[in-house]
């Protein structure tokens, strides 16, 4: 797997994900496994077709070792991209835990970094920034005129999300993206399924059978959400790339 230079580093940083299962995602994440669950498509995305390094629908996908010259520091909390105008549509992206030695700041803009100044973009550096704080600086920096304001949670950046969420609400967002994020305990859990049940409209939401380590919580949002793509190698980096295409779609 492309995104991972060291297994042992990979089970050691994703313990949020792993838990008591790390076997059994090892050969989910590294090995391809046959006869796993088709994807599931609802709602109006369109079925993704993104390969590594190819561009399709107007999105380019493709490992990067640094994010591109355009995005400046904003603060502490990660990096800003202009768009090309004031109202373009703004995309907050908070990612995960560390892929092979590859913060999230870094591995996000694999999947954004093709867009230029398509988007007012921010990559968070890494899940640990406050997402209301940071969030506070990005709105600091676009005022009120970009045409739509989007968030994306990827993985372990469920935790800046909620705490942006519990303060701002679901509404400050046209568009919300839950992509395969971490729902190990039930107060998580409960958050997401409820902000998917009273949001169910602007919330799209690509999954895999382990991400979540919650099947309540997944299937709670699953049936609420707009847009649900199971993904169809059960990968969980390859969710960006569904999610991703879809993104470009609306925005």
């Amino acid at each position: 797997m492309r995104h991972l230079k060291n297994i042992d580093t990979f089970f050691g940083l994703n313990e949020q994900l792993f838990g008591n299962a790390a076997t059994k995602i090892a050969k989910e994440l590294f090995g391809s496994k046959k006869g796993s669950t088709a994807t599931t498509y609802s709602g109006t995305s369109p079925q993704p077709s993104i390969s590594n390094g190819e561009t399709k629908g107007e999105v380019k996908i493709q490992k990067t070792d640094r994010p591109p010259d355009s995005a400046k520091d904003l603060g502490s909390y990660g990096k800003f991209t202009q768009g090309a105008n004031p109202n373009s549509p703004l995309v907050v992206v908070y990612g995960g835990t560390d892929v092979g030695g590859r913060k999230s700041g870094v591995y996000m803009y694999d999947y954004f970094g093709g867009f230029e100044n398509r988007y007012n973009l921010f990559v968070a550096k890494d899940p640990n920034i406050n997402g209301l704080e940071a969030y506070k600086a990005i709105k600091n920096k676009v005022g009120s005129a970009p045409s739509k304001k989007i968030l994306y949670l990827f993985s372990g950046g469920y935790r800046p999300g909620k705490k942006l969420l519990e303060q701002v609400g679901a509404g400050e967002f046209d568009k919300i993206y839950l992509v395969d994020i971490w729902m190990g305990n039930q107060p998580v859990g409960d958050f997401y399924s409820k902000l998917a049940e009273g949001n169910g409209k602007k919330i799209e939401y690509y999954y895999t059978s382990f991400g979540g380590n919650n099947s309540s919580a997944t299937n709670r949002i699953a049936s609420a959400s707009s847009v649900k793509i199971k993904q169809k190698e059960n990968s969980h980096m390859k969710t960006n790339e569904d999610a991703v295409k879809s993104l470009a779609t609306y925005a």
